[in-house]
């Protein structure tokens, strides 16, 4: 689990290159690098999408997502993009969706 690289005193005293590089080149060998990621998934029956656009038909769609959990029931704000990935999953009323 822990990185670890071996090295033979050979290595480290040897004439091609000098004693800080070869160090230098193990300690990045042994180098492990963990990210870990935390998201937040969002699951629920939809209640009600409503979405209001401008009148003009210039400007961005903005709308309101009703969920619905076993727990509570949200309202979320819609941004252009979200409004347009529920339109092409054809989301509605009664369907249960997951928001990552």
């Amino acid at each position: 689990e822990t990185p670890f690289t071996m090295m033979a005193a050979s290595e480290i005293f040897s004439l091609e290159m000098s004693r800080t590089e070869a160090l230098t080149q193990a300690f990045r060998r042994s180098i492990g690098v963990r990210i870990m990621e935390e998201t937040e998934l969002i699951e629920g029956e939809v209640v009600e999408i409503q979405v209001d656009s401008p009148e003009d038909g210039a400007g961005e769609k903005v709308g309101k997502l009703t969920l619905k959990t076993t727990e509570m029931e949200t309202v979320y704000d819609l941004g252009q993009k979200m409004i347009d990935a529920l339109t092409n999953e054809k989301v509605s009323a009664g369907d249960v969706i997951t928001i990552d």
